[in-house]
């Protein structure tokens, strides 16, 4: 089902549906007050022309920021609430933009906002600005909920979310171990993702047990081991021609994948909802565009690498994203100072079929892991 019949649907069932901007927003806290958020990323698919956002934004943002905004605008009066946070530059400024766009449309949409600080999050003052952030946000939304927030519904929200990370984490990790290739991690990922949370979780306990029991002769030759990168999956598509090379995927340092299931707050480690997210962004996996993360986001990378085994780290970029092209050059020397070749592959708004060219380079990068 693709986001549009999706949504109509949600429409039916009079859903209260609040869209969120990528990448790392408060999931939780919008379940415990029973609406049903969609996190606007991966939209390729799902928007056939982005020739009437250009009025709105420039050509050159990234991909993300083009199909959300498409999609917006051409959806806003089936959605309830909008949620963003400072994630770049473009998602930055792009609330007050779609604004605009749905009031030429005579539609008003209530939006709401927080603030992440980018520098040091263990500091005194940015704790306290970011659990302010999360009280105002909770008071910002409550008018617009049938019941006042509870920390008890929170709680059971959280845990929710926590048993569907690890069983993501751990489809993939079964996945991997039994030499299933990488595409059916991704055509699970993405076949639930417009599914609620209890559906998810009977949906990858099916696909769990699925792969547990199924045989599959695990290969005996010695293939060269990779680890996927971006902001975004590759397409399907791009996986089977880096399996058609001979190269095996193994892991990924994927925002959508890794470094939005990495990690859960533990139980009984947080009293309020402030305190919760406070500690949620302090642990997050390293990701260019969380900036006080740098610093420990390459080393835990070579962790990665070391922990996976892994001979190759495959970049899939999005085109115009800056936060990439600044973390690229240097990522690529810290890897090569370690003896792990990177390959960096771009995609833009306008990549959708033809992924041939893609084939060149792939096979190209493999001979060179191959002749190591």
């Amino acid at each position: 089902m693709n986001l549009s019949n999706h949504l109509n649907n949600l429409n039916e069932q009079k859903d209260k549906i609040l869209f969120s901007f990528p990448l790392y927003p408060p999931l939780e806290l919008f379940h415990s007050m029973d609406l049903t958020t969609l996190v606007l990323w991966g939209l390729k698919n799902e928007i056939r022309s982005t020739q009437h956002i250009y009025k709105h934004i420039q050509d050159y943002v990234c991909s993300i920021a083009k199909h959300l905004t498409e999609f917006i605008l051409n959806n806003g009066n089936k959605i309830d609430f909008l949620f963003s946070y400072n994630a770049c530059d473009s998602l930055r400024n792009l609330p007050e933009i779609i604004k605009e766009g749905l009031k030429e449309q005579d539609y008003h949409l209530p939006s709401f906002h927080i603030h992440l600080p980018m520098n040091s999050l263990d500091r005194k003052y940015t704790e306290e600005y970011l659990k302010d952030e999360f009280t105002h946000l909770i008071s910002s939304l409550e008018p617009f909920i049938p019941n006042k927030i509870s920390f008890k519904r929170f709680s059971r929200s959280v845990e929710l979310f926590r048993e569907l990370r690890d069983l993501k984490k751990g489809l993939e990790d079964l996945i991997v171990k039994n030499d299933y290739s990488y595409i059916n991690y991704i055509k699970s990922m993405e076949a639930c993702k417009y599914l609620s949370n209890e559906n998810q979780i009977r949906f990858l306990e099916s696909k769990y047990k699925e792969f547990l029991n199924k045989n599959t002769s695990k290969s005996t030759n010695k293939v060269k081991r990779v680890i996927l990168s971006g902001i975004l999956p590759p397409p399907p598509k791009i996986v089977h021609i880096i399996e058609e090379s001979g190269l095996k995927v193994v892991g990924n340092d994927i925002a959508k994948y890794t470094r939005s299931l990495h990690y859960t707050p533990p139980k009984g480690s947080f009293k309020t909802i402030e305190d919760y997210y406070l500690k949620f962004y302090q642990n997050h996996f390293p990701c260019p565009t969380l900036l006080y993360t740098t610093d420990s986001r390459i080393p835990l990378l070579k962790e990665m690498i070391k922990q996976k085994e892994a001979n190759g780290f495959i970049f899939i970029g999005e085109k115009f994203c800056e936060y990439e092209y600044f973390e690229i050059p240097i990522l690529e020397k810290q890897l090569q100072d370690e003896n792990v070749p990177m390959l960096d592959l771009e995609f833009s708004a306008e990549d959708i079929k033809n992924y041939e060219p893609y084939r060149t380079r792939i096979d190209a990068y493999s001979e060179i892991l191959t002749t190591k």
